[in-house]
């Protein structure tokens, strides 16, 4: 993964102190994809990335996303590689 996706993921701590994944906001994900926000908010709208909506505000997971660009490099579908990746 790239730092400068790594650096804009927000870290979150459980009660526990256990880590909860990053989440990124669609204005970071445009970032570092080079794409206008609406870009992002469009492939939300059709169903074409992985999303988490949270009350109203949409966030990305991290780990999601690159599942989602590798799957967009390699030409298959996103639930072809979350199977390969399941223990």
């Amino acid at each position: 993964m790239s730092d400068e996706l790594e650096e804009k993921a927000l870290a979150f701590e459980a009660p526990d102190g256990a880590e909860i994944e990053g989440l990124l906001t669609v204005r970071d994900v445009a970032e570092f994809l080079h794409v206008h926000p609406a870009t992002v908010r469009r492939l939300i709208t059709r169903g074409e990335i992985p999303f988490l909506r949270i009350g109203r505000s949409v966030r990305l997971s991290r780990s999601d996303l690159e599942l989602w660009m590798a799957a967009a490099r390699r030409g298959r579908p996103l639930d072809d590689l979350r199977a390969a990746a399941s223990p």
